[in-house]
């Protein structure tokens, strides 16, 4: 790693992060007020603790702040014995895509650029930007860079979903700006929010910078309003949303979104508003409103837990599976005879998607263009699930190799989690061979396969169970369970063969 990036979580002088002497350079985004809990009720607290990042010697960037927030950032740098230059919008913007097409945007994508050539300068030195235009590297990074949740809009039959993760009132402005711009483009409908901040002090307060907000696109107020928690699903958390410093009582009892409630039929007694307890429910309830009205525009706004949920549940639960690496670390040194990874470079890219290794044409185009990498004990090796890949074989007679497999994801990434098939085909097994039997690959056969045998056969001993024959990878419970369809197996073989997957699989 050449460069690496940290961001605080709360605040920054008291933030587990801030634990590095000498950072490369330091940037502070726009500042607003947030965890008053913990940072304080005003602008110049929650700046004192964010400027606490500043360190002497170190290179320091602020976007333009509030003249109080500044006034407080500055002070700490001339404390602590730290120049620290002001970043305005970089002219060299002008020409480059911004998604978000929004100024603070546009900031963050100028404090990016300060930052990046402080470290360039560091790794090369002699490193300089051209004065009036960017290098195609940086154009590259900030034209493809994917902020999933903010200002994001998503389609789905009549309902128009616009998501924009926002949890400081300065932030719930902006969302409420952008939200109204886009909604003046599109046909009237029904107009739907759906909120949620948990645990904050201020969040209720929140709510008015919303409303008044969007009243001032000159929008129609929101027709319907929903107020839910963060448990995603009726049968709880993905475990990966669960956060500990909320109160689980208080989520039970909703007592936060009943004061939300509160305060907006105060501020909109028009509106309809409802209390969800799950983010699913929420989203069901503007699907039956879309079957009922037509048209319906719906904000899902706040939290990022809620946005990330929400993204999980329209997404089929895979949402930010893109931001998710794949890969291992060598416990022994691996040469290419021994079976690394079979990788093919900048296949991510291919339009067709990943379903093109069930093609021979790709199969054997993948077996004649792959690279593999040898690598020393200890060596990592990473790579976008989205390249294509495939299990090496062992092409040797008595070399062991050991790897530990391991998922990187995002806090809203899918994990690698393992289905216990056995006791779910063992009790339906016949009945779904009758159906089989009668129906053949309906769509009830392969969404009863698919919901409860993996289709994905790592992580395995590829040394027990290799690819088959001009394969990429070996059988998955998914693969068992048709062929034994297929083949007319009993009850007892499938089983049996299912076992042998888990015992095999095993180091």
């Amino acid at each position: 790693v050449d460069a690496a990036v940290y961001e605080v979580g709360l605040g920054g002088e008291y933030d587990a992060t801030n634990v590095i002497a000498q950072p490369a350079a330091a940037g502070i985004s726009t500042l607003g007020i947030d965890h008053v809990d913990i940072l304080g009720h005003t602008i110049e607290e929650i700046a004192w603790h964010k400027a606490g990042i500043l360190k002497h010697g170190s290179p320091a960037f602020s976007v333009e702040q509030l003249p109080a927030a500044a006034g407080v950032v500055a002070q700490r740098a001339k404390e602590k014995d730290v120049g620290i230059e002001i970043v305005h919008v970089d002219p060299r913007l002008k020409d480059v895509r911004i998604a978000p097409d929004a100024k603070f945007q546009k900031q963050n994508a100028s404090l990016a650029i300060s930052l990046t050539e402080t470290v360039m300068k560091r790794l090369e030195p002699g490193f300089k930007l051209p004065p009036d235009t960017l290098p195609k590297e940086f154009v590259d990074g900030l034209e493809q860079v994917v902020l999933r949740g903010r200002c994001e809009t998503k389609v789905e039959g009549n309902i128009r979903w616009f998501i924009d993760g926002a949890h400081t009132a300065d932030s719930l402005r902006v969302s409420a700006k952008w939200f109204g711009g886009e909604s003046a483009k599109h046909a009237a409908g029904k107009r739907v929010l759906i909120f949620n901040q948990q645990g904050r002090e201020e969040a209720v307060e929140l709510l008015e910078g919303l409303h008044n907000g969007v009243a001032e696109q000159g929008l129609v107020i929101f027709d319907h309003v929903v107020f839910c928690t963060n448990i995603t699903y009726a049968e709880g958390y993905k475990k990966d949303f669960v956060n500990v410093m909320y109160d689980p009582a208080a989520i039970k009892g909703m007592t936060m979104q009943k004061a939300f409630k509160e305060k907006w039929e105060k501020m909109d007694p028009k509106a309809t508003v409802v209390l969800s307890e799950t983010i699913e429910g929420a989203l069901r309830y503007v699907r039956e409103l879309a079957e009922k009205e037509g048209e319906v525009q719906a904000l899902v706004t706040g939290s990022l837990h809620l946005v990330g949920g929400a993204l999980g549940v329209l997404e089929g639960g895979d949402a930010f599976q893109h931001l998710t690496l794949q890969g291992g670390v060598a416990h022994s040194d691996i040469f290419v005879k021994s079976g690394s990874t079979r990788l093919l470079p900048f296949s991510q890219r291919f339009e067709e998607g990943f379903m093109a290794w069930r093609l021979k044409d790709f199969s054997d185009y993948f077996t004649s263009n792959y690279v593999s990498l040898p690598l020393e004990m200890g060596d990592g090796l990473f790579f976008n699930p989205a390249l294509f890949h495939a299990a090496g074989e062992n092409q040797t007679v008595d070399f062991v190799r050991k790897v530990n497999l391991l998922q990187v994801s995002s806090a809203f990434g899918k994990t690698m989690e393992n289905i216990d098939s056995l006791p779910l085909v063992s009790r339906c097994w016949d009945d779904l061979r009758g159906k089989y039997d009668c129906e053949g690959l309906s769509h009830e056969v392969v969404a009863f396969v698919s919901s409860v045998a993996s289709g994905y056969p790592f992580p395995t001993n590829l040394d027990k169970r290799v690819p088959g024959l001009g394969g990429l990878a070996p059988d998955s419970e998914q693969d068992i369970l048709f062929r034994g369809l297929a083949e007319k197996w009993d009850r007892e073989r499938v089983c049996s063969a299912l076992c042998q997957i888990v015992d095999d699989s095993k180091a």
